[in-house]
């Protein structure tokens, strides 16, 4: 069931954090608990629970609503994990600024857990004292059959310097991650199985909706019917192998539950398979398909999937292998300098 509501409290928000004035927030929201109590200027009816945009408070559930009743239960079965909810719309640039949310109940919606780096400079994640390797790295470790004829001819044609390449690679990496957030929001808002999909798409706001690639409406027209959401960016853990990795979509279709992957390349490359897969065989999933926004075709995306199930187990297996070699690595180097 989905709860929308508005946030209390913007006026104090704005006062602590002015740019919110210039740039209004969007995406996914935390909900944390306040206990900031020893501030006088904090009506007591605002010392429930905040809402969170990374660093920056725009707004309080109200006290004592049907919302913070719900969102307070979540968090005392979360335990330390945190509680999200859905930016739907706002406006803190007038001068009684408000903001809109979603939470919903039965959509497992989690952010992708902060990542570090160690001494050779490999990025994890950590959970529970260990340390597990992002699949990203591993699958750098990953040799498969790819078509990679005239790309040096072509960096040599378009590029005079490795500096100048190394700045396009990053531009096109920042267009990704912003093509990520954009459809992470339109999931969530439920653009994906809405029984009224023009009401869900008028509720986009317009800067959002023009960075969503056009393919994306014909996906969700004709390969979306009868689709559940069942969760919103997952990360998933391998255990046995340290590996762990966040996909964008865990869907029901027909029965099947199904592993989404976005990429924003022009066409589905092999190693994304081989990586939708791994998800798929960790999650547990029927199924993994991985979509190409970037694709100059009629439709404007690509789109493979991995459906047999020995594949998926293949997946997981090339994936097992990769994480023991960049392990071995790591610890042969330990003992060379030790």
């Amino acid at each position: 069931m989905k709860h929308q509501f508005k946030l209390v409290g913007m006026t104090f928000s704005v006062r602590e954090f002015p740019q919110l004035k210039t740039e209004n927030p969007f995406g996914t929201v935390d909900f944390v608990r306040n206990t900031q109590h020893d501030k006088p200027d904090f009506p007591p009816e605002w010392r429930g629970i905040m809402a969170m945009d990374g660093d920056v408070r725009i707004g309080w559930v109200a006290n004592k609503s049907e919302e913070q009743a719900l969102i307070n239960k979540h968090l005392d079965e979360a335990g330390d994990d945190p509680v999200y909810g859905t930016i739907l719309e706002c406006d803190y640039s007038g001068s009684k600024p408000w903001c809109s949310v979603e939470f919903e109940d039965g959509v497992k919606s989690t952010k992708e857990p902060e990542t570090k780096k160690d001494d050779s400079d490999f990025e994890f994640y950590e959970k529970d004292g260990k340390q597990y390797q992002r699949i990203t790295n591993v699958l750098g470790r990953v040799e498969v059959e790819e078509d990679t004829s005239g790309l040096d001819d072509w960096k040599l044609k378009t590029f005079n310097s490795f500096r100048e390449y190394a700045a396009y690679m990053k531009q096109a990496a920042d267009r990704g991650t912003v093509m990520h957030a954009v459809l992470e929001h339109a999931c969530k808002l439920g653009v994906i199985g809405a029984t009224d999909r023009n009401a869900v798409v008028d509720a986009i706001p317009e800067g959002e909706f023009s960075k969503i690639p056009k393919g994306f409406w014909i996906f969700v027209g004709s390969d979306c019917k009868d689709m559940k959401i069942l969760a919103v960016e997952e990360t998933v853990f391998d255990d046995e192998n340290l590996v762990a990795g966040t996909f964008d979509l865990l869907v029901e279709q027909d029965g099947k539950l199904i592993v989404i992957d976005w990429k924003s390349s022009k066409q589905v490359y092999p190693k994304q398979l081989v990586q939708a897969g791994w998800y798929a065989a960790i999650r547990g999933a029927d199924e993994a398909w991985v979509v190409a926004w970037g694709s100059k075709n009629s439709c404007g995306y690509q789109i493979k999937k991995v459906k047999a199930p020995a594949a998926i187990l293949l997946a997981r297996e090339i994936i097992s292998s990769a994480a023991r070699v960049v392990s071995g690595s790591k610890k042969f180097f330990a003992e060379l300098k030790g």
